[in-house]
């Protein structure tokens, strides 16, 4: 096997870098690294920036909390709370990495490392790569787990099941009462027993995201229809105009010992070591009817 020196690089199983999921929150711990970085401006250019976080009452989308986020994110923590498309996000992280020297090597599904020698290979070549460190960052089933950590099977089922879905801000419009939901960017959330809605404008897409989180299996908009009898009628009028929906679930892990490789320059990213919840708030359906939110 012959072997290559590729110095900062990322390679890739996939031939071409893709658009995955919708819409991403990047709060304040991030757009501080980003401003430290030089790339927050060019992140802000693809963002909205949520002037309120909106807590609804599931049964009427009365507003339960409101709690604004601009200026208070930028005087509280030092920068902003931003809504982005995935895909734009992507697409300003890895320009940054090019101009920096960093080379993307698509088509490259790593079957082979060796850490003591800081080497990967595909069999898609005979080909050996020559690298400085390797961050693993392959996701929920990760194959580089266990070579941090041992006996680690840190994926965890949690019965929460998200479904997407993103409707075209201008069919929205043609509602009076979902164009109220257009007015000014914020986030809205409404909560409810053992569910809860979050949703929110993307920028540069026309589109407005909404992700529905239950522990239900539902097939469907017809099934979500009937799950969500009894919310806020905007969300009813939503699932009408909604195409489709999609659904994954939802998983977390049992915390690791350590990220890093004992012995190597390598590390794990992402899912790889922390599959988390995309959201904070958990409580019990008994906790959200006693604490006021079965209003």
């Amino acid at each position: 096997m012959s072997r290559s020196t590729l110095s900062r690089s990322e390679v890739r199983a996939k031939s071409t870098l893709r658009q995955i999921g919708a819409g991403i929150e990047v709060p304040p711990n991030s757009t501080r690294i980003l401003r430290r970085w030089n790339m927050l401006e060019a992140v802000k250019s693809y963002s909205i920036e949520p002037e309120k976080l909106l807590l609804r009452s599931y049964r009427d989308g009365s507003i339960m909390s409101n709690q604004s986020l601009v200026p208070s994110m930028e005087d509280t923590y030092g920068a902003p709370w931003l809504l982005i498309h995935r895909a734009n996000f992507q697409k300003v992280l890895a320009q940054e990495a090019e101009k920096l020297g960093v080379r993307f090597r698509m088509g490259f599904p790593v079957t082979k490392i060796d850490y003591s020698s800081l080497s990967i290979a595909s069999s898609s070549t005979d080909t050996a790569i020559q690298v400085d460190a390797i961050l693993g960052a392959d996701g929920l089933h990760s194959m580089c787990r266990s070579e941090v950590q041992a006996n680690c099977d840190s994926v965890l089922v949690t019965n929460d099941i998200a479904y997407r879905i993103t409707i075209k801000a201008d069919d929205m419009r043609k509602h009076h009462r979902l164009s109220e939901l257009l007015a000014i960017p914020v986030i809205n959330a409404w909560l409810g027993p053992n569910a809860h809605v979050v949703s929110y404008t993307l920028k540069e897409t026309g589109l407005y995201n909404f992700v529905f989180i239950c522990r239900v299996q539902l097939d469907g908009i017809g099934e979500m229809h009937e799950f969500f009898k009894g919310w806020d009628p905007r969300l009813c009028m939503l699932l009408d105009i909604a195409g489709k929906t999609r659904k994954w679930d939802l998983y977390t892990s049992n915390e690791m010992e350590t990220w890093i490789h004992p012995k190597s320059a390598f590390a794990l990213l992402g899912d790889a070591c922390h599959p988390m919840h995309p959201y904070l708030l958990v409580a019990s359906s008994k906790n959200l009817q006693n604490g006021g939110l079965d209003r």
